[in-house]
């Protein structure tokens, strides 16, 4: 056999093959929009079914009393099926966490405040770039430059720094199992892990713990 009949050969079976794949990809796709169609395989949409601009939602708690606030700069709303399938997509998303007295003395607390006309103090900030939730609960995923502020009994302010945190705000709970750096008027901490407890103003760091104190 020649060398040119050898490279029609070879020529004709990667055009061959070529055919073949791209018949199974074209069968595949094809599958997939008909499943699509047919509801069998729901998938997010590409497009969202609502879309809010610059929103404030606020979450009170079972006395009236304003739980926490989340600030938002766009709020996108997906049609899903899937129940584990996050349906809201939150750009820059800012929570208030308020101090809850009211869960071990309601009726004491509510009458203070209102006889003062005083405003529930402020527990904890939490920011990030992104958040992943549902419209069914609170849960929420943040995502990307996690920032989150505290305030202890004396006052001093302490910044706690992640990559994503699982935060539910109506449990006052939020976790990581990434690495958090932590702030304070003390020094800075690293860790692997946290878990914190907005109502006890405690973070429990979990492994890989590092502090290095600043003299003072």
């Amino acid at each position: 056999m020649t060398k040119s009949k050898k490279f029609v050969f070879a020529c004709l079976f990667l055009i061959a093959v070529a055919i073949i794949l791209w018949q199974l990809s074209s069968k595949e796709f094809f599958k997939k929009q008909l499943s699509n169609i047919l509801g069998e395989k729901p998938v997010l949409a590409s497009v969202p079914t609502s879309y809010l601009n610059n929103t404030r939602t606020q979450q009170f708690n079972k006395y009236g009393l304003l739980d926490y606030t989340l600030t938002a700069d766009i709020i996108r709303q997906f049609d899903v099926d899937a129940i584990t399938t996050p349906n809201l997509i939150i750009d820059q998303p800012f929570l208030t966490i308020y101090d809850d007295e009211t869960e071990s003395n309601g009726p004491l607390v509510i009458e203070k405040l209102k006889s003062n006309a005083a405003s529930p103090m402020v527990v904890s900030t939490v920011s990030a770039d992104i958040a992943e939730g549902f419209d069914n609960n609170d849960k929420l995923t943040l995502k990307g430059n996690v920032i989150v502020t505290q305030i202890d009994e004396n006052g001093d302010p302490s910044q706690l720094r992640t990559s994503i945190l699982y935060l539910e705000p109506s449990r006052r709970y939020a976790q990581t199992d990434k690495p958090v750096i932590i702030t304070d008027t003390e020094g800075t901490t690293s860790a692997t892990g946290m878990k914190i407890f907005f109502n006890e103003k405690r973070i429990e760091l979990l492994s890989k713990v590092n502090s290095q104190y600043t003299p003072r």
